[in-house]
């Protein structure tokens, strides 16, 4: 594959999992987001975000500028956009989030943004956050 695949990670379509292959550019991310914009215009509840980076190779070059643009000019998300949850991210991502939250901290809690190592132990995450939103609204 190479570059970046957007699919729908259970047949219920309440979660959407971006999977990182190889080098990518900004580009393919850009197509990524679009495509999921598409899938998740077609339905009508909660959707979660799975970004499964594990067999991603390094970063694109100018990450942190990239990183700040996205941050700034933040689209306007899906009406029902759970969490996201980032499987497979190495020390460099994970330093890239610290920056980011002590830079835009409303912005990435808003977002809801967490860490897992594998898929399932993401899966679990989304499948107790949506249960705490559940009992909070």
């Amino acid at each position: 594959m190479m570059g970046i695949e957007v699919v729908w990670d259970n047949e219920a379509k309440s979660i959407l999992r971006y999977v990182y292959d190889g080098r990518w550019t900004w580009l393919d991310l850009d197509k990524a987001r679009d495509e999921s914009a598409k899938l998740e215009a077609d339905v009508h509840h909660r959707v979660d975000v799975i970004v499964d980076v594990q067999k991603s190779s390094l970063l694109p070059n100018g990450t942190i500028t990239r990183a700040r643009q996205v941050a700034n000019n933040a689209p306007s998300t899906h009406p029902n956009e759970g969490i996201t949850v980032i499987v497979g991210a190495g020390a460099f991502v994970r330093s890239i989030y610290d920056v980011m939250l002590k830079v835009y901290p409303d912005m990435i809690r808003r977002r809801g943004f967490y860490f897992a190592r594998t898929l399932s132990e993401a899966r679990d995450l989304i499948t107790q956050q949506a249960s705490v939103k559940s009992t909070t609204e």
